[in-house]
């Protein structure tokens, strides 16, 4: 048919073991700026700024099709294997420079595990810490997650019932059938996200807020501190 092939030698049982032989040593090879923040803070949108100025960035949440949050499968295509996983998260490291910036995640994504040398390197990494005014976010997690899919939106509340009680879930489902979903957004910001993903223990070198225009310089002063072994002393 006219395609170019290549075989593997030793097929893939040989690929998954050059996989588990390299990934934790390419990890380790690289620094990272890790971005904190709670849901709606824009992290994602920096990232995706930061690689449009050509800067390499990590984005664990495409990679593992989820936002990290227990409302983060919503919109989502299914998530990849575990392997399959690892494999783009190597390809992804690949093809990055030394420095990267990323998203300080959980150990978990959904249903994916971060390798524990990522995640080590994660707790380790330059801790940027990213804030916003409450209606940035709900603003934001209304345009990441509203798309005229409140079935899926329902469904995806009643994962909640082990985190919060059944009155309030039944609330936020008759707001959602209301059509008032900033309503249930501030709801659960207050409630539910600001206290469950809470970044209090985090100790941060830096902090910004995405709400300011001048965010994306600081970031990037920030990469080039860490390009010349300047390290904040202060935790913020």
């Amino acid at each position: 048919m006219g395609f170019p092939i290549y075989q593997i030698k030793g097929g893939y049982k040989s690929y998954r073991n050059f996989i588990n032989n390299n990934l934790n040593d390419l990890i380790n090879s690289k620094s990272f700026i890790s971005l904190y923040g709670y849901t709606g803070t824009g992290k994602t949108e920096l990232l995706k700024k930061l690689e449009e100025k050509g800067y390499s960035i990590l984005n664990l949440e495409n990679l593992a099709n989820h936002k990290g949050s227990l409302l983060g499968g919503v919109l989502e295509k299914p998530q990849p294997s575990q392997k399959m996983f690892e494999s783009l998260l190597y390809e992804s490291l690949l093809k990055s420079g030394s420095i990267i910036f990323t998203e300080g995640e959980s150990r978990k994504i959904g249903s994916l595990y971060l390798p524990n040398a990522l995640y080590d390197k994660l707790l380790s990494s330059t801790k940027i810490e990213v804030v916003s005014s409450l209606d940035s976010r709900i603003k934001r997690i209304f345009d990441d997650y509203v798309k005229d899919n409140d079935d899926e939106l329902k469904e995806a509340i009643e994962s909640l019932n082990r985190y919060i009680s059944s009155k309030k879930v039944s609330l936020y489902k008759d707001l959602i059938d209301q059509k008032k979903y900033t309503d249930v957004i501030k709801n659960l910001i207050i409630y539910y996200y600001d206290i469950k993903y809470s970044t209090k223990e985090k100790n941060f070198y830096y902090s910004i807020s995405s709400d300011d225009k001048y965010s994306l310089s600081e970031l990037e002063d920030i990469y080039r501190k860490v390009q010349k072994g300047i390290i904040c002393s202060e935790v913020v």
